[in-house]
């Protein structure tokens, strides 16, 4: 077995970049594999496992805004900090005491001892669903450019990965990899990922030739424009 984590992007649901390891791997330091590809000026969109403090901050060094779902081992109190409306705050975040698994001792020595995050709490209502609460952290501290509701729209499109993941797995049947051998899985991998993206460039293409406002050209180029000028929104 293997672990997989991909970088989708927002606009085309084209993989950007993947790490594929040992299923012993954890997801976050698959994830950290994939930073030093990362343009300045974009944002990563994430559920909740990828927003500690220590990557947030290699994502800050690297000029790229993070927006993920409160980490289950972090607790928020909206009585503290700056109060930007209701739910809706700046607080300092404070360094933890000990180094996260997979990150070296000098990496960890080298991250601020605070840092200003934005925490921002929304609820989903479903008919038939038992009402939901989100709390999102994220460097976008500006309320006027990035409005609450804008926040709590921007984290929807996150299920997007999930619809995407699904259509690499089951669409492209990449469940099950019938190679015997780490490097031919490697290779079935890889090949399934030149597929896929050769299928998007083609969605996308054809959506621009006939201007026809698709799901491809219209929602998804809305978001990357509302979010980021000069870069882009991956998750």
């Amino acid at each position: 077995m293997v672990r997989i984590v991909v970088r989708f992007c927002l606009s085309t649901g084209a993989v950007l970049d993947t790490a594929i390891s040992a299923f012993s791997v954890g997801e976050v330091n698959l994830f950290r594999r994939l930073f030093a590809n990362l343009q300045a000026g974009s944002l990563t969109l994430g559920d909740r496992i990828f927003g500690t403090y220590a990557d947030i901050c290699l994502l800050k060094n690297r000029c790229v805004e993070s927006a993920f779902r409160l980490h289950g081992a972090r607790k928020t109190d909206f009585r503290r900090g700056k109060r930007l409306s209701k739910w809706d705050h700046l607080v300092h975040w404070e360094k933890p005491s000990r180094c996260p698994t997979g990150l070296s001792k000098k990496q960890f020595d080298l991250l601020p001892t605070q840092l200003l995050m934005r925490e921002v709490r929304f609820y989903i209502q479903r008919r038939g669903f038992r009402t939901e609460d989100v709390t999102l952290v994220t460097t976008l501290l500006d309320p006027k450019t990035y409005s609450k509701q804008a926040l709590a729209q921007l984290y929807g499109y996150r299920w997007h990965a999930e619809l995407d993941i699904r259509h690499l797995k089951t669409t492209m049947k990449m469940d099950f990899l019938p190679s015997k051998t780490p490097e031919m899985v490697r290779k079935d991998f890889y090949v399934h990922l030149l597929a896929y993206n050769l299928i998007r460039h083609l969605q996308w293409e054809a959506g621009c030739q006939s201007s026809v406002l698709t799901y491809w050209t219209s929602v998804r180029s809305q978001a990357i424009s509302v979010w980021v000028k000069n870069g882009d929104i991956c998750f």
